[in-house]
């Protein structure tokens, strides 16, 4: 009776799985020590990478680690994680069976709700953007290599979206034909570490290039009055190259409150 009782009660408590489910998951625990995330391959029939559970929830949700509350339940471990897609499934899907694996294999419960975040709100400069309207040329070419020119930053191919890529603290990113708010989207949870929100008006498309300092350089003995910052932080960037100012504040944003994850996958 009791064993029923449990049973009803686990029952309650799980997420319910919603959506598309890869036809043949499968979890492997790697261990920690000396592991590192993998490239993530996507087809039209398989997902496959190396990754913390970290890893998989913000590709689960799409959405950056600082949206989710409770981290700290999650293991540190990495694991292979490879699924097989049903047929007819398509990439923009994955997300959803990533999902549905966590709920699975980890016991993944959580909820969303919405709660007081960091926000940086991108506007154009009192004197106007400095964007360039997409030419609209796009280079297909697969084959290409990054150098650092003669400023020290990387050199890109016309028409590709590539980066960013530093050397020695200078990084540099282009973008083809990208939309304001999705060019601050790919800021947020990476090089911004709070929610991004576009408040400049621009509805059109831009070829953006953008080049800015993220580390301090030695300074060398016979130069010691040499200031410490090498090349301009991404936000000085931003103004003087693009015409973007970006303003820090708190607003509401959706959160994902995870109430449970488990150390140990269940068993394939």
């Amino acid at each position: 009776m009791r064993f029923l009782i449990w049973l009803v009660f686990t029952a309650l408590l799980a997420q319910n799985i919603e959506g598309p489910q890869f036809e043949v998951a499968s979890v492997k625990r790697i261990g920690s020590a000396l592991q590192s995330p993998s490239p993530i391959v996507t087809s039209s029939t398989r997902f496959s990478g190396r990754l913390a559970p970290a890893g998989l929830l913000t590709r689960a949700f799409q959405m950056p680690t600082f949206l989710f509350v409770n981290l700290d339940k999650v293991s540190n471990d990495y694991f292979d994680v490879t699924g097989t897609l049903p047929a007819g499934a398509t990439q923009n899907e994955i997300p959803a069976m990533l999902r549905n694996l966590l709920i699975e294999r980890f016991h993944l419960r959580y909820h969303r709700e919405m709660r007081d975040v960091k926000r940086f709100e991108i506007r154009a400069a009192e004197n106007g953007h400095k964007l360039r309207e997409s030419a609209n040329i796009v280079d297909d070419h697969p084959s290409f290599t990054v150098k650092p020119g003669a400023d020290g930053f990387a050199e890109f191919p016309a028409g590709r979206d590539v980066g960013p890529v530093g050397f020695g603290g200078r990084w540099a990113m282009q973008r083809i034909g990208i939309t304001v708010t999705d060019f601050g989207r790919e800021l947020q949870g990476t090089w911004l570490d709070g929610v991004v929100v576009d408040l400049t008006g621009l509805t059109g498309k831009y070829d953006i290039v953008l080049k800015w300092g993220a580390s301090l350089r030695a300074t060398p003995v016979e130069e010691t009055n040499v200031p410490e910052f090498s090349e301009p932080p991404l936000l000085v960037a931003l103004r003087d190259q693009l015409g973007l100012v970006v303003r820090q504040t708190r607003g509401p944003a959706e959160v994902i409150v995870i109430e449970n994850i488990d150390a140990d996958v269940v068993p394939n």
